[in-house]
């Protein structure tokens, strides 16, 4: 008899009785890998980073949910990515019991987003609500997802087992796959033999786990997780030191592990540049600390498993000493323009508004953004709308004085901050520089092509001394710039509460 959902979702309120709901659910799985390995292609291979891209391809597609909701997802997403599992958390779950999909993209987020929550539960050993998160994921993407995909999500889904110590379940799980599947070179095998490697490690079977490694090492590195391959490693390195005494292997192996590490740094460090893309410049900095100190327990991990190997974990640790630097020197300049960036500005902002406030003086916000950049880009092509882009940035940076913060802050906006500018003299420089880009004569791809910008402003006299009011500033002058785009255009607006 087949088992349903909703049989598995009502086995949740049984709550003396995880014995018979897990039964269920190995009995569900296991009817669904049927269907799903007879629909299976045999050179058809699946990559979960193909997975993922696309589900980041739809985040940023316009016509998908509401923009503030794809920004928390955005985040949520980065979140899960660097195992900051608690923020990832707390910004999915206030939004995923709100969304109603209604179009397929839609159902892969939601599905994907039961996936984080599944994941994350099982991190914190909460099995109940890990196995609902899964059953959820997994109904959600019946119609929407490949025989690749079901089979991944299925696949994954046996880690509940072996985490919780249902062993039996997860290995009756793999053997009717191993009987079933394709061996080939993908994702989805490279888990398979990578289960069975924790059921035996999980069982202290460490010589029939050492032979899952063997059959692993060989395989593509991008087949796993860069922790799966880390666990891996620091398995076997610890079983060629204390079981076969072999001193080489384990070097290899540990050595093996530390570039993974490094490899999980380098990852980490690109994942924390996108968050602030995203988040808000007071948040971004509170959330910062935390991902320090995470930068820190990754050091910490790394120099606890070679401390053995004193010659090894001194190139590794100056590795991650260099990579730990890279955080605090990351770049600061706009490829395209050669203006600072949005690096730049958080990074300065404290700064910034403590100099303002100890001097007692006032801070002007200039946003300027290109008049019809899409209709410039539609008719003229991309290379055409980033040199235009490239010619603004330049007039902006030698128009404004040495000392003014000049910032390409996103697509085709560009932010000015002046210290100690009167209102009125503010105005006036901007009227000024609105002036000479409409009469400015830009030529890309020997075509002379009408450039217009649309200015907002905003000013404080007197400031605090927080961060909270440069991104209040520039709220307000990106109001401003939007009058003026109202108004019609080709003009500067003054932020009036």
């Amino acid at each position: 008899m087949k088992v349903s959902v909703i049989q598995l979702l009502e086995g949740k309120n049984r709550v003396w009785d995880l014995d018979k709901w897990f039964s269920m659910t190995c009995d569900y799985i296991t009817q669904e890998l049927k269907d799903a390995l007879q629909k299976q292609k045999q050179n058809e291979k699946y990559f979960k980073k193909d997975t993922q891209e696309k589900i980041e391809l739809y985040l940023d597609k316009n016509n998908i949910f509401t923009k503030d909701v794809r920004r928390i997802l955005s985040v949520a997403n980065i979140f899960f990515l660097t195992k900051e599992y608690n923020f990832s958390e707390k910004y999915i779950l206030p939004v995923i019991s709100k969304l109603t999909p209604k179009k397929m993209e839609e159902k892969s987020i939601i599905s994907y987003l039961y996936y984080c929550l599944a994941i994350i539960s099982l991190h914190k050993a909460d099995y109940r609500s890990s196995n609902e998160y899964f059953i959820k994921s997994y109904e959600t993407q019946k119609d929407c997802a490949t025989t690749n995909e079901k089979t991944f999500l299925l696949i994954s889904w046996i880690n509940i087992f072996i985490e919780s110590g249902y062993i039996d379940y997860a290995e009756q799980l793999l053997t009717f796959i191993s009987t079933n599947i394709f061996p080939k070179q993908d994702d989805n095998y490279a888990r398979i033999l990578f289960f069975y490697f924790l059921c035996h490690k999980k069982q202290n079977n460490l010589d029939s786990a050492i032979n899952w490694v063997n059959l692993l090492i060989p395989m593509c590195t991008d087949f796993l997780d860069i922790d799966d391959w880390y666990t891996i490693h620091i398995f076997a390195g610890e079983y060629y030191a204390s079981i076969r005494k072999n001193f080489e292997k384990s070097i290899y192996h540990f050595t093996l592990a530390n570039s993974f590490l490094s490899i999980k740094w380098k990852i980490y460090i690109n994942n924390i540049g996108k968050l602030k893309n995203h988040l808000k410049i007071a948040d971004y900095l509170n959330i910062r600390i935390a991902y320090e100190d995470k930068m820190h327990e990754l050091i910490l991990e790394n120099n606890l498993h070679s401390s053995h190997y004193l010659h090894s974990l001194k190139y590794a640790y100056e590795e991650l000493k260099n990579l730990y630097n890279q955080v605090h020197e990351m770049s600061i300049i706009d490829n395209l323009t050669s203006l600072n960036n949005r690096h730049y500005l958080w990074g300065k902002a404290p700064e910034f508004i403590s100099l303002a406030y100890m001097q007692n003086i006032s801070i002007s916000c200039i946003m300027i953004d290109i008049d019809d950049f899409k209709q410039i880009n539609d008719e003229y092509g991309h290379q055409a709308g980033d040199e235009i882009i490239k010619q603004v940035g330049k007039i902006v940076k030698n128009y404004f004085r040495k000392t003014d913060i000049i910032v390409r802050f996103g697509g085709e906006e560009i932010i000015v901050l002046l210290l100690k500018s009167r209102l009125e003299n503010t105005q006036n420089k901007c009227l000024k520089l609105q002036q000479i880009i409409c009469n400015h004569k830009f030529i890309a791809k020997n075509q002379t092509i009408k450039v217009s910008v649309s200015i907002g402003i905003s000013h404080k006299q007197k400031v605090k001394n927080q961060v909270q009011e440069i991104e209040n500033l520039i709220d307000e002058a990106d109001k401003a710039m939007y009058e003026s785009k109202v108004k019609g255009k080709n003009q500067v607006s003054i932020y009036k509460k």
